[in-house]
């Protein structure tokens, strides 16, 4: 997208420079064809732009379930060991999967007020 936008923005850049050109200059032989050469170049660009999306979008491949995701064995791994599931894994959160009850922040906050 910043490419797209610098793009855009170096061809607006680019023609305004010719028009000054132009403007100081008097010479109006090519002016129509600078429009068309603007237009035709933003056309490119925005093409080029929507094409860059949908052949992204084509290589990506649709999500499976939530939750589930799937291990590659390492590199040292033999080869038919299991592969950990995803509660097993070591992802950062395992402090709140050991705990018996997960307060929210309404409860929190009850448990604070004085009675």
């Amino acid at each position: 997208l910043l490419t797209l936008v610098v793009a855009v923005l170096l061809v607006h850049m680019l023609h305004g420079e010719y028009l000054g050109y132009v403007q100081l200059s008097g010479d109006d032989a090519f002016l129509v064809w600078s429009y068309a050469l603007k237009w035709l170049a933003l056309a490119l660009i925005a093409g080029g732009y929507i094409a860059f999306l949908m052949l992204g979008s084509r290589g990506s491949k649709p999500a499976g379930k939530r939750g589930t995701r799937s291990v590659t064995p390492t590199v040292g791994e033999p080869r038919g060991a299991k592969a950990l599931s995803s509660a097993q894994q070591d992802d950062g959160f395992d402090f709140l999967r050991d705990k018996k009850h997960l307060s929210s922040r309404a409860d929190q906050v009850i448990a604070s007020k004085p009675k």
